[in-house]
């Protein structure tokens, strides 16, 4: 072998990476290296030896871990992974600070308004004359909605001799949207009008307006709720009911300040000496089966909740789409179309649909819907009317009103007050 083989035997038989050759003692130091086959490992690593001739005798700590292999690589290249996860979450965190100091600011000024607002209210209608009291007016609910509760709160307004006592009433609106307000009422309340005052208890009130966005806060939806109600009169009659809804909605199809309204009584039971004889003319129940109307009001001006106060708007027209009233055996359904002028004089034509219209003339007659003197045309008329139907005891009449009077054809039925909304 020549020197210079020996040579690079040698210094491929020194320790080191890569080619070099692990071997330590002479004799291996010594002997020509195999070269490497097609198929090998390139340090041998495929194949086992006696512990003696692996370098981890020698080199114990080299080839000792105690978990997964650390790649110091990755390591350096981690460090600005941890950096930018940390400013990401310092972002955030700074991020949710201010958006829950400032979410805390919006509901504070929302509360301070809102109660400001109401405050102002009653300062303006004690201005007018009104009479408009109460002991205490608080806002709560932070953070998810404003919770204002009005304590001893009375009302009148001599204008129209209406009034309204209440112990508290408590209004709702969610923070993120404070144009829908919900309204609970305390179980007793007192409503005077201009001729008696009402007693008024139930299980349950409440009350939902939805308003637009616009300064004016026009009216978009109202809806009044009552379950288990009990009124009672100055004038000496009571009515349960069992429940009631009346709802207000716009109705922007029409063009001018329509609004949908539905108005329905369930187990409704009036009680009075004059009733309980009426119900012996015709042996009527005590309780009402059913009485709900559904029809469209046109008014002058659209209803907004800023200037509600000064003057209401008034009806000019009325589209009556359903009216339905059970009572025994006697029923009443109805369609048809009223116009009002800005004095509240009817005019137009309503078609009732009567069952069992006898009876119906009866209770007219006992009670002075009709008077004395029309009694007969009008019973001419129906008995006409009743011959030509399919069915003698349902006849449909055509109601008109004109210059302040309901009649049937040329016959006056009774007087029509004028159609005015205090």
């Amino acid at each position: 072998m020549t020197t210079g083989a020996r040579g690079r035997i040698k210094r491929q038989n020194q320790p080191g990476l890569g080619l070099g050759a692990t071997v330590m003692h002479r004799a291996h130091a010594e002997s020509a290296v195999k070269p490497v086959e097609s198929g090998e490992y390139c340090f041998d690593m495929g194949k086992a030896r006696v512990p003696q001739q692996r370098t981890v005798s020698k080199y114990p700590k080299i080839h000792s871990f105690s978990g997964p292999t650390r790649n110091p690589v990755l390591e350096l290249g981690s460090k600005p992974n941890r950096v930018f996860h940390m400013r990401n979450l310092n972002r955030l965190i700074t991020f949710a600070i201010i958006a829950a100091l400032g979410w805390g600011a919006y509901w504070f000024v929302g509360a301070q308004a809102a109660q400001r607002g109401l405050e102002a209210w009653f300062d303006a209608r004690r201005d007018d004359g009104w009479t408009a009291e109460t002991t205490t007016v608080a806002t709560t609910g932070f953070p998810s909605r404003f919770e204002t509760t009005v304590e001893e709160l009375e009302i009148d307004d001599p204008g129209t001799g209406v009034g309204w006592s209440v112990p508290w009433v408590q209004v709702q609106a969610k923070s993120h949207k404070p144009t829908h307000l919900t309204a609970a009422l305390a179980p007793i309340q007192e409503l005077r009008l201009p001729n008696e005052v009402l007693d008024i208890v139930s299980n349950q009130m409440r009350g939902t307006v939805e308003v637009g966005t616009t300064p004016s806060l026009p009216l978009d939806r109202l809806m009044l709720e009552g379950e288990a109600m009990k009124i009672a009169s100055t004038l000496g009659w009571t009515a349960d009911l069992s429940a009631t809804q009346v709802t207000l909605t716009e109705n922007p199809t029409r063009g001018a300040p329509s609004y949908d309204l539905a108005i329905t009584l369930d187990g409704f039971a009036p009680k009075s000496d004059k009733l309980a004889k009426l119900r012996r003319v015709v042996a009527l129940p005590e309780r009402i089966d059913a009485l709900s109307a559904e029809l469209t009001v046109t008014f002058d001006k659209p209803w907004n909740l800023s200037r509600v106060d000064v003057r209401r708007p008034q009806p000019r027209e009325l589209v009556l789409d359903r009216l339905t009233a059970q009572w025994g055996k006697l029923a009443i359904s109805g369609a048809g179309q009223v116009r009002v002028s800005p004095d509240g004089v009817a005019s137009g034509k309503i078609t009732l649909e009567a069952t069992n219209w006898r009876d119906i003339l009866k209770l007219a007659d006992a009670t002075g819907a009709i008077a004395k003197k029309h009694m007969p045309l009008v019973e001419t008329a129906l008995k006409a009317i009743a011959r030509q139907a399919a069915n003698p005891n349902r006849v449909k009449v055509p109601l008109r009103f004109a210059d302040g009077k309901l009649l049937i054809g040329p016959a006056p039925i009774c007087p029509v007050p004028p159609i005015v909304l205090p």
